[in-house]
C-alpha cells in the first residue's frame, strides 16, 4: 500500500524537475537585475555598431583591392621566365615560381624588415631570389617578395642584361 502512495509523488517529482525553467526577457526581472546587465547590452550594441562601420568602411575597400589584384594577375601570366628574363631552369632553382618565397623554403611578412630572412642567413627573397643590397628598394618595394611578379620581372630582366648578369644567381 506504502508503494501505491509513493509511486504516483515520485514520478510526479521526477516528471516536474525534468521541465525547464520559464525563460523570462530580462526586462522582466527585478531593476537590480536589470542594472547589472544593462552594460552588456549597451556594450553589445556598440560592438555591433562598430562592427558594421567597420565593414561599411573597409569591406568595400578589401573588396575593390581584391579585384585590383585580380585583374592585374590576369594581366600579367604568372610564371614567366625564357627570353629577355633569365632562363627558367634558374627560376625553378631559386624558388620553382614563388613570387612571396624567402631563401627558398619560407615566408615573411609584407615589408619584413629584418637583417636576416626569417628562415637563414640570406635576405634573398622573391621570384628570382634577389637580396636586399640587389634589390636596391627596385619599384619601392624593400624587398623583392613584397613586389608584384612584373615588378620582379622587370628587376630580374636588368639583372640579366641578355645573359652578362648571370653570375647574380647561384643557379648559374
Amino acid at each position: 500500500m506504502l508503494k501505491r502512495a509513493v509511486l504516483p509523488v515520485l514520478v510526479a517529482l521526477a516528471l516536474t524537475s525534468c521541465q525547464p525553467a520559464p525563460i523570462h526577457h530580462w526586462t522582466e526581472a527585478a531593476p537590480e537585475v536589470q542594472a547589472a546587465h544593462a552594460p552588456a547590452e549597451i556594450q553589445a550594441f556598440i560592438d555591433a555598431y562598430w562592427r558594421q562601420v567597420w565593414i561599411d568602411t573597409y569591406w568595400s575597400r578589401i573588396v575593390a583591392l581584391s579585384d585590383a589584384i585580380e585583374r592585374a594577375r590576369v594581366a600579367y601570366p604568372s610564371g614567366q621566365c625564357g627570353g629577355d628574363l633569365p632562363p627558367c631552369w634558374v627560376m625553378m632553382r631559386e624558388s620553382r615560381g614563388d613570387i612571396r618565397v624567402w631563401n627558398g623554403v619560407c615566408y615573411a611578412p609584407f615589408g619584413y624588415a629584418g637583417r636576416r630572412s626569417p628562415c637563414g642567413v640570406s635576405s634573398a627573397s622573391g621570384k628570382w631570389q634577389v637580396v636586399r643590397p640587389t634589390w636596391g628598394g627596385y619599384g619601392g618595394y624593400l624587398n623583392a617578395a613584397d613586389a608584384p611578379e612584373q615588378v620582379q620581372d622587370a628587376r630580374a630582366r636588368q639583372l640579366w642584361a641578355g645573359g652578362r648578369g648571370c653570375s647574380h644567381w647561384s643557379a648559374c
